[in-house]
C-alpha cells in the first residue's frame, strides 16, 4: 500500500501537465489553419495562446471569417450569373436583329467579339442569315461593318460564299450564288472571271438542279426575288458583253423570263421595269 501511495505522484504528474486529448474545436481549427498557412511554430503558439486567453474572441473571429468568405462567394456567384444573363440577352437581341434584317449597333469590343462569335457559330450550324450577315460585314456592304471588321475581309467572304454556293447534292443558297457571281465579276476575294460570274448568275436565275434546303435554318429565302435578281444581272452581262459577245435580244429575253417567273410565284402582274425596281439587282 505504501508502495502504491509513493507511485501516485509519478502516475498523476503526466496527466496533470499533459495537453487535453481533445482541445475544443475552435482551437483545433486554429492549429490546422496554422499548418495551411505555413505559420512558424512561434506564430502558431502565439495565436494559440491568444485563443486560450480569449477563446470567445477567437471563435467569433473564425465565425466572422467564414461568414465573410461565404458572403463573398455568394456575391461572386451572383455577379457571374448576372454577367451570363447580360451576355445571353445581348446574343438574343443581336440574333433577332439578324433574322429581322436590321442593323446592329456595336458599342464596344465586347459587343464586337460577341457578334462575330454568334454569327460564326450560327453559320456553322447552317443558319444562312448568319452567313449572309457575315459576308455583308466582311465585304463592308452593311452600315457599321467597320465596327465589326477593321478592314474588308474579301477572301474570307468569298470562302463563305463558295461553301454555300458550291454545296453538295445540288443544294445551295440562292443568295450566296448571286453574291459569289458578283465577286467573280469584280474580282474581289476571287480571281476576276466574267464567264464564271455569268454561269453562276444563269444557274441561279434558272434554278436548274440546285434548290435550297426546304428546312433551311433561319427561314426560307425569297427565292423568286433572288432568282429574278440573278436573271436581271445575267441580262446586264449579255447586254454589256461581259464574258460573252454582247447580245441585246438574249438580254431582253432573260429579263422577260425573270419577270414572268417572279409574277407567277408572287401572283402579281408587274412590268419588267417594275420588277427590276422592286428587286434592285
Amino acid at each position: 500500500m505504501r508502495r502504491l501511495s509513493s507511485l501516485l505522484p509519478t502516475l498523476l504528474l503526466p496527466l496533470l501537465f499533459a495537453p487535453a486529448a481533445h482541445a475544443d474545436r475552435a482551437g483545433d481549427l486554429m492549429l490546422q489553419e496554422a499548418l495551411l498557412r505555413q505559420y512558424s511554430t512561434a506564430e502558431a503558439e502565439q495565436r494559440y495562446e491568444a485563443y486560450r486567453k480569449n477563446p470567445d474572441a477567437a471563435t467569433q473571429a473564425l465565425g466572422s471569417g467564414m461568414s465573410n468568405l461565404v458572403g463573398r462567394m455568394y456575391q461572386r456567384s451572383q455577379e457571374r450569373v448576372a454577367a451570363a444573363n447580360a451576355v445571353q440577352e445581348t446574343r438574343d437581341r443581336f440574333w433577332q436583329a439578324v433574322l429581322d434584317g436590321k442593323d446592329i449597333q456595336i458599342r464596344n469590343a465586347d459587343d464586337r467579339r460577341l457578334l462575330v462569335q454568334l454569327l460564326e457559330g450560327k453559320s456553322n450550324e447552317g443558319y444562312w442569315p448568319a452567313t449572309q450577315r457575315l459576308v455583308e460585314y466582311a465585304l463592308w456592304l452593311r452600315p457599321g461593318s467597320d465596327a465589326v471588321f477593321e478592314q474588308p475581309m474579301e477572301p474570307q467572304a468569298a470562302l463563305l460564299l463558295r461553301r454555300a454556293a458550291y454545296g453538295t447534292e445540288g443544294n445551295y443558297e440562292y443568295w450566296a450564288t448571286g453574291m459569289l457571281a458578283k465577286l467573280y465579276l469584280v474580282g474581289r476575294g476571287v480571281p476576276r472571271d466574267e464567264e464564271e460570274a455569268l454561269r453562276l448568275f444563269t444557274l441561279c436565275a434558272q434554278g436548274v438542279g440546285q434548290v435550297q434546303h426546304q428546312d433551311a435554318r433561319g427561314g426560307l429565302e425569297d427565292k423568286p426575288a433572288i432568282r429574278a435578281r440573278c436573271g436581271f444581272n445575267a441580262a446586264r452581262m449579255w447586254e454589256k458583253g461581259w464574258g460573252v459577245d454582247a447580245d441585246k435580244a438574249t438580254a431582253d429575253k432573260l429579263r422577260q423570263d425573270a419577270t414572268a417567273h417572279y409574277n407567277k410565284m408572287n401572283k402579281t402582274q408587274l412590268t419588267v421595269a417594275q420588277v427590276e425596281e422592286t428587286i434592285r439587282p
